[in-house]
């Protein structure tokens, strides 16, 4: 009992600190995830790693996912590993556990957003990027087909701007969830034009090792 206290009193004290802590009940063993302003409340932290735990479809560690960039209009490439991809989704988790109990403002001020897969209001005239951001994924209400959730990724080139990515995951029971994918803007188009805010599916290229 008294070893049970000390360990969860030091483990508290971390998160408060804003220290990395590793989640190693996962096996991400060589990853380690930020806690900051999640409160100290251990049965919290549990939940969210319970719900990042039970997510399944998660991207390899060294998969990378790129969104072209647009020179003219002054939009860099940004490119994501699997990593960074399954910090985002635990954040997401995170930040859903944090509005259960906000406010309407605060909720609407949040960058968890609803996702509901609608159908694109400009599709790529080459055909590329289909009818949909996420073609596999259904969204009509029925159980396990909930709207889902985006939030954003980095944007490595300035972090105090929203970058083109966002991450995709959909409750498919309680407490269970399912990655369902990468989603951006096509960075070609003009903010004010038809289309402008559509989100299209990045592809996730797995890591391939070179056999001598």
């Amino acid at each position: 009992m008294r070893f049970t206290v000390l360990l969860s009193t030091v483990v508290l004290a971390t998160m408060a600190s804003g220290l990395v802590i590793p989640l190693e009940r996962r096996q991400y063993d060589d990853v380690l995830y930020v806690r900051e302003g999640l409160g100290d409340d251990m049965a919290e932290y549990m939940e969210i790693d319970d719900a990042h735990k039970n997510t399944k479809n998660m991207p390899e560690h060294q998969s990378t996912f790129h969104v072209p960039g647009s020179p003219a209009n002054g939009k860099p490439d940004h490119t994501y590993t699997g990593q960074e991809v399954q910090k985002a989704v635990y954040e997401s988790h995170a930040e859903a556990d944090r509005l259960k109990g906000a406010s309407k403002t605060q909720q609407k001020k949040s960058d968890l957003k609803d996702f509901k897969n609608y159908d694109h209001r400009e599709p790529k005239t080459d055909g590329n990027g289909g009818a949909k951001p996420l073609a596999h994924m259904v969204v009509d209400g029925t159980p396990g087909h909930p709207a889902g959730k985006e939030w954003p990724l980095l944007n490595k080139h300035d972090p105090n701007t929203p970058g083109p990515a966002r991450v995709i995951t959909q409750e498919i029971a309680p407490g269970h969830h399912v990655f369902q994918g990468v989603v951006a803007h096509d960075q070609s188009r003009i903010a004010g034009t038809p289309g402008y805010n559509d989100h299209f599916h990045v592809s996730e290229h797995k890591h391939t090792t070179a056999h001598p």
